[in-house]
């Protein structure tokens, strides 16, 4: 089952049943049994985000639709896209969460060998609204237009920062975690080469700032392999590094998760200080302007790490809280052997007594 917010402003925007054995929604692309023959034909597939942004298509004629059920894009999914066409076209919603999900979509795409380019629609509307506001027409002229994911990052970092020498830094700071997800040197140069003349700086400097990033990404002890950091991590912190994930990545999941976590549920330091920052705001720009390096570059590696096939927030919140547990376990034993030692058996009694509430 799936639904979507009726009313403007309503989070979650969509909510899908559970995954289960018959449904996985990381592995599924709603509509896709509908938009095979179209795929083929038209060698492209419109990824649009919701149920009624697909029905919308389907109706005005765009066959080669398909939807993520409201979900980040995922590598299962962009595998299964791969089967059947060379490229993507990204339709999201002309919302801050929209530009943020065509961004992370980029790594997703290029891992599989996916063309990626994103399509500009207004302020405030959806492939849903656009369609019945504008037309199939326009919507077409829409998707011909449709700029690679790249230069789509660029142009919306650019409207937010000033063309002063701190503001272009800014911008080259964020465009750039994209350009290095690029895997093809000649796509990779020519994005380079466009950073540096639409904002007027040498490509040297651009270049060089590209080096200063993968050095400090492969400097070990500070900037590890998300995959290998994985692995080396404790429960406790691979819990903390997907519920930050998920409110980086979906609005609804953060004002959620910040009903249910406090910053003291968080063991690493860094982990804090991305949290706290994600309490005045969920875009990841706003937050790497709003902590140290060290955070930020924790930020990055949350950004563009990869994601858990299937998102549990609960059960992230409970191991959490398992683990303190298991903590304060630890603490009042000791505390016990001290007031043994001390002779304090009014205190001991009382140490027992939370103890046997925390077993329990």
């Amino acid at each position: 089952m799936g639904g979507r917010a009726l009313r403007e402003g309503d989070q979650p925007k969509y909510l899908n049943s559970r995954d289960s054995p018959l449904f996985s929604k990381a592995r599924t692309l709603y509509g896709l049994h509908l938009a095979r023959e179209a795929l083929h034909r038209s060698g492209r597939a419109v990824v649009v985000e919701g149920y009624m942004d697909l029905v919308a298509c389907h109706q005005y004629g765009i066959g080669e639709a398909v939807a993520t059920l409201g979900t980040a894009l995922t590598v299962e999914q962009a595998q299964l896209l791969r089967r059947h066409c060379p490229a993507v076209v990204l339709v999201y919603d002309s919302d801050e969460a929209g530009r943020r999900a065509v961004e992370r979509a980029l790594p997703v795409l290029e891992q599989v060998g996916l063309e990626a380019r994103a399509a500009v629609l207004p302020e405030g509307l959806d492939p849903d609204a656009f369609l019945r506001a504008y037309g199939r027409d326009e919507f077409l002229r829409r998707l011909d237009g449709a700029l690679p994911v790249v230069h789509f990052a660029l142009e919306s970092s650019l409207r937010r920062h000033p063309q002063t020498p701190e503001g272009k830094v800014r911008v080259v700071d964020e465009v750039l975690p994209l350009v290095a997800s690029i895997r093809h040197d000649v796509a990779r140069s020519e994005h380079i080469r466009q950073l540096s003349q639409r904002l007027g700086i040498p490509e040297d400097a651009v270049r060089a700032r590209l080096r200063a990033l993968r050095r400090h990404q492969a400097r070990p002890g500070q900037e590890p392999d998300p995959v290998r950091a994985a692995a080396g991590a404790s429960a406790q912190q691979l819990a903390e590094q997907h519920l930050l994930q998920r409110m980086l990545d979906e609005e609804g999941a953060r004002l959620r998760l910040l009903q249910m976590l406090r910053e003291e549920d968080f063991t690493d330091p860094l982990h804090r200080e991305v949290f706290e920052a994600l309490r005045h705001s969920g875009d990841v720009h706003a937050v790497r302007e709003a902590v140290s390096e060290a955070a930020r570059q924790v930020v990055h590696r949350l950004w563009f790490g990869p994601r858990p096939a299937r998102p549990d927030e609960d059960g992230w919140v409970a191991r959490i809280r398992a683990e303190q547990r298991r903590r304060r376990r630890a603490e009042l034993v000791a505390e016990i052997a001290r007031a043994e030692r001390a002779g304090e058996l009014d205190r001991v009694r009382a140490i027992q007594e939370e103890l046997k509430a925390l077993v329990e």
